[in-house]
């Protein structure tokens, strides 16, 4: 027997007609054209995800920054309103009251007079190191300026 004969009597031949051959072409063409699509909107989305992201960090950190002020606020309020209780009740008891407030806020004060202390120190040490201006600069800064004053500027015409 001949190879065309038992390819005629199985029913299959080696050749893709030429329409289903144009069909895949332009499908494949098709699905290449909607992949990279695709592949472009996951890249912008993205980066529009990072933008958005960013955005929420920076207004979480600004929220989170805020509050940290706002408790510094908050807790002066309430101290100064301690207080100002604590004056009522000295000057309705005695002093004992107070005597017993100092007692209790011993540790704030403390911590106060430290940060003025160390406060201090910080501004007598940034004073000292900044220099003096000398004669000599003086005499050098005076002749810059004379030099720029002598300069004439040629105007054309």
């Amino acid at each position: 027997m001949n190879n065309t004969n038992l390819i005629k009597i199985t029913g299959t031949s080696n050749q893709i007609p030429e329409s289903v051959l144009i069909f895949l072409v332009v499908t494949g063409i098709i699905l290449l054209l909607l992949l990279s699509i695709a592949t472009l909107y996951l890249i912008f989305s993205l980066r529009r995800r990072t933008i958005v992201l960013k955005k929420v960090d920076y207004l979480i950190e600004d929220l989170t920054y805020k509050s940290e002020s706002l408790n510094v606020t908050v807790e002066t309020v309430n101290k100064v309103s301690n207080y100002l209780l604590s004056l009522d009740a000295v000057t309705q008891n005695g002093f004992k009251s107070a005597i017993k407030l100092l007692a209790e806020n011993k540790n704030y004060i403390y911590s106060i007079t430290e940060k003025i202390k160390t406060g201090v120190e910080e501004r007598e040490a940034l004073d000292k190191k900044k220099p003096s201006k000398s004669s000599a600069t003086k005499k050098s800064v005076k002749k810059n300026t004379k030099k720029e004053t002598t300069k004439k500027k040629v105007v054309k015409k």
